[in-house]
């Protein structure tokens, strides 16, 4: 009978973890075998099929037909289309854009404040496709939209549909409608729709600048079937270097929002790999799962109300969807759980079933497990680096076979510290062993009170743990069944957490997951010191780990589905008649060798001048001049008056060109700059500038550049660096004859402005 329970609750654990993910997405209905009147996901497809058809970040040839089709698509579901296209400077990157923003409005029946549902439309330069960042987001709104209408729903809110440009380059297109269209001030509640992964669960945070108990009620009270979602995961999201749209409005206009992302293969953020072929239906269709309840909940209730003080520690959870207690419980509930601690051990020391000699002897093997598990991990994931340097290639630290090197690590936790267990294990000894780990997660809630509030869940599996080492206590090993369901919570929460945390951090931060196992671990105790088969449960972990390793060492090489992201841009240097290959990349491969050369100049800060260095490239060589066409520079006006001298000069551009970027010497303080007729800031601009940046101009259309502003005489002669790019490196006439394309298994760079022909010309004005 014994062995029956010691199976069973070993069963029961595994069933558990693979519960804990099963249940985080829908699993059916994920097709158009549904009536009109329900979310379909082929629907949402046929839409991705153009809007994912192309790379369209700002100012590329697909920019305009995604623009165009969206419009169209709204407007065949009877909703009135307006374009918000205006100048806009923006201080933070010192960049001038004009985006074109999509904006609809369906009338509600007695609206005070509007509901606003957007995504993005532009894609990431150079290389994305955008199917799922924002594809997805899009889609899903035209799809929810479809069914809402369908069904006849008669809001009493407004619902504003706003599909943003040029979010991918600062959030800018979002900036513009908070700041200069009208309908920003109408509104209460945006729900925001973005992805930086193309799988997985899709999560749900929270964006206010206040407490979150209200927004986090009412989202509940939308009947949310499939909801994932905890506090720790705003409190992440704030360290992250990326933010969205979300942050606009809450920042601009202190509109309180909710967004959307799902972060699995997160290797295919921002790369070619973002496109209709790798996007999960499942993902999808958790979108839809969202938006559609959320429109009729958000759409009749009182937007004006959402507003609260009280923040809430809140964490999804199998059956109940939703858990969640106010912040200020989270330090009294590390106290109660401090003084359950202290009344079990003093339980367990008058039954005589507990001695402090035998508990401080079991913080040996738990606090053994720790350290070795978490200096295992970090080091681990270094060593890897060294043996396989291809991984220091991908930019987002996330490898395409990541995922089977967490599973990798979180197997050598668990042999790792089941090992140091059976070295240290002394029979009967499992009541005390229970203590340290408790202690331990008791230590960890304390300081969560106190520093990290969003992550006050933790408290819950510590509760329960509490809860099963006083039933060992009192029951023994009968109890083995009843601790095991007790596990349920542990169980639910943290495998995925464990699997999140390198996800989105990076595999860098696998020692977090590491440690993290070894505290479940802990709390598993009371079950896994009864189970008698250790020796097969330890060879089985063995072999896994070991075959989870080989699985992640056959995948370690670039192919035609695993590609290698180089970077390539051709620099010309019109001052000198000069021109350089140049590479982003650390690491030369063989296709990067055939067009830099066999043996190419690493740049440095003695070789180059502080332009180029600038440029923070690794590596050039030097090329034939090939004296692309470069743009016309007009002085419109110059004169002096009072020892001030006012500037006007436009800068045509003669290819299609991205962006144009003025250098200006920092030193220099300038009034009164316009650009192309918007007058940027009329006090002394620029006094602090960090760079020689001036302005950074997006092209769209190659809308010449016209710059005015007023200087001191003295700073004449002005020199006026212009760096002109465009992304078009394998379509130049003459520059695609003697570069060598890239092979199947290499993609560009995401995050540079890779595959660019870059001019740079110096203007004197005297």
């Amino acid at each position: 009978m014994k062995k029956t329970y010691q199976i069973s609750s070993t069963l029961l654990i595994i069933l558990f973890i693979f519960f804990s993910f099963y249940s985080l997405i829908p699993r059916d209905n994920i097709t158009s075998k549904t009536n009109f009147e329900s979310f379909s996901t082929d629907n949402v497809i046929n839409d991705l099929k153009q809007i994912a058809k192309t790379q369209h970040y700002y100012g590329s040839r697909g920019h305009k037909e995604v623009r165009e089709y969206l419009v169209k698509r709204l407007e065949f579901l009877g909703i009135e289309i307006q374009i918000q296209e205006s100048d806009f400077y923006d201080e933070e990157y010192n960049c001038f854009i004009k985006p074109k923003n999509i904006i609809g409005r369906i009338k509600g029946t007695n609206s005070e404040k509007a509901l606003l549902i957007t995504a993005h439309y532009d894609s990431a330069p150079i290389a994305s496709f955008g199917a799922s960042d924002a594809g997805s987001g899009l889609a899903t709104i035209l799809e929810s939209l479809r069914v809402f209408l369908s069904q006849n729903n008669s809001p009493k809110n407004d619902i504003i549909v706003l599909f943003t440009d040029a979010e991918e380059l600062g959030m800018l297109g979002a900036k513009v409608f908070m700041k200069k269209h009208p309908w920003a001030k109408d509104v209460g509640f945006a729900i925001n729709f973005e992805a930086r992964g193309s799988s997985g669960p899709s999560h749900m945070v929270i964006e206010t600048n206040n407490g979150n108990s209200k927004i986090l009620k009412s989202f509940i009270d939308s009947g949310i079937d499939y909801p994932v979602t905890s506090s720790l995961l705003y409190s992440i999201y704030k360290i992250l270097p990326n933010n969205t749209d979300s942050t606009v409005y809450r920042e601009y206009g202190d509109v309180e929002g909710i967004f959307f992302a799902f972060i699995d293969d997160y290797m295919n953020y921002h790369t070619e790999n973002d496109n209709l072929d790798n996007i999960s239906r499942s993902s999808i269709y958790h979108q839809g799962t969202y938006l559609i309840p959320m429109l009729r909940h958000f759409s009749n209730i009182d937007l004006s109300n959402l507003t609260a003080n009280e923040e809430l520690v809140y964490v999804n959870f199998p059956f109940l969807k939703i858990i969640h207690f106010p912040f200020t419980v989270v330090l009294p509930l590390a106290i109660l759980a401090i003084l359950l601690f202290f009344i079990l051990i003093y339980h367990g020391l008058k039954k005589n079933e507990l001695k402090i000699k035998l508990i401080l002897k079991g913080f040996i093997p738990f606090l053994i497990s720790i350290f070795t598990s978490t200096v295992i991990g970090f080091f681990g994931w270094e060593l890897l680096l060294k043996i396989y340097p291809q991984y220091s290639d991908l930019q987002h630290n996330f490898t395409y076979n990541g995922y089977y090197y967490i599973t990798f690590f979180v197997l050598l936790s668990v042999l790792i510290t089941s090992l140091v267990y059976k070295t240290y294990y002394i029979k009967n000894d499992i009541k005390n062993s229970s203590i340290a780990p408790l202690f331990t997660w008791i230590i960890i809630n304390v300081l969560i009170s106190l520093f990290f509030k969003g992550a006050g869940f933790f408290i819950i599996p510590l509760f329960f743990g509490l809860l099963s080492t006083l039933i060992l206590i009192r029951y023994s090993e009968r109890s083995i069944l009843i601790i095991t369901f007790l596990s349920a919570p542990l169980l639910f929460i943290f495998p995925p957490l464990i699997e999140f945390i390198p996800v989105t951090l990076g595999l860098n931060s696998i020692m977090i997951s590491c440690l993290l196992v070894v505290l479940v671990f802990g709390l598993l105790l009371p079950v896994y010191g009864y189970i008698q088969f250790k020796k097969v449960f330890i060879s089985l972990v063995l072999f896994a780990s070991i075959a989870f390793f080989t699985l992640a060492h056959f995948k370690s090489n670039y192919s035609i589905l695993r590609k290698n992201p180089k970077s390539l841009v051709y620099f010309e240097d019109k001052d000198v008649s000069t021109a350089f290959f140049a590479t982003y990349d650390d690491k030369i491969d063989n296709w990067l060798e055939e067009n830099l050369g066999v043996n190419p100049k690493k740049s440095s800060n003695s070789n180059q001048d502080i332009y180029f260095k600038n440029q923070n490239f690794s590596y050039y060589n030097e090329v034939q001049f090939m004296n692309t066409n470069n743009s016309s520079f007009e002085l419109i006006k110059h004169h002096i008056i009072d020892d001030k001298s006012y500037l006007n000069f436009k800068i045509k551009p003669n290819r299609n060109l991205s962006n144009i970027i003025l250098y200006l010497d920092r030193e220099i303080i300038i009034k009164n700059l316009t650009v192309n007729g918007l007058l940027v800031n009329d006090d002394e601009f620029f006094t602090e500038r960090q760079t020689d940046q001036l302005i950074k101009y997006y092209v769209d259309n190659n809308i010449p550049l016209e710059v005015s502003f007023t200087t001191s005489k003295i700073n004449l002669p002005l020199k006026l660096i212009v760096e002109e790019k465009s992304f078009d490196l394998f379509e130049h006439n003459l520059l695609k004859r003697i570069l060598k394309p890239r092979p199947l298994d290499v993609m560009i760079s995401p995050y540079y402005e890779s595959d660019a022909i870059i001019t740079k010309q110096t203007f004197y004005i005297n």
